[in-house]
């Protein structure tokens, strides 16, 4: 089954969102994914610290769970990536830096 947010990661026709919503809603992805990666990675310790062969099953069963919220974040991540860079948001974005700081090292 295909993910909706893979199809559509604006949760909506991406063309009805600004370039500052789009740019926002990536980098709040972007955290997510991050943050769900860190959950996965604290877990995975927490398991090979203090799992026991009582909690094991449990535990494989969590970090399964876990890796499928990161896997599925990704997902929305290069799906959002193809937006932004479709619409040239980061050239854009690179362009305008590239003003401000013109003459700076």
């Amino acid at each position: 089954m295909t993910d909706p947010m893979w199809l559509d990661p604006f949760c909506a026709n991406s063309q009805a969102h600004s370039p500052a919503y789009k740019l926002a809603a990536f980098e709040r992805t972007i955290e997510n994914c991050r943050d769900l990666q860190r959950q996965y990675d604290d877990f995975i310790q927490f398991m090979e610290r203090e799992g026991t062969t009582a909690s094991a099953e449990a535990d494989h069963e969590r970090a399964e769970a876990l890796l499928r919220q990161v896997e599925t974040a990704r997902d929305v991540l290069a799906g959002q990536a193809l937006v932004v860079l479709a619409d040239g948001l980061l050239e854009r974005c690179a362009e305008i830096l590239a003003i401000e700081t013109a003459g700076r090292p």
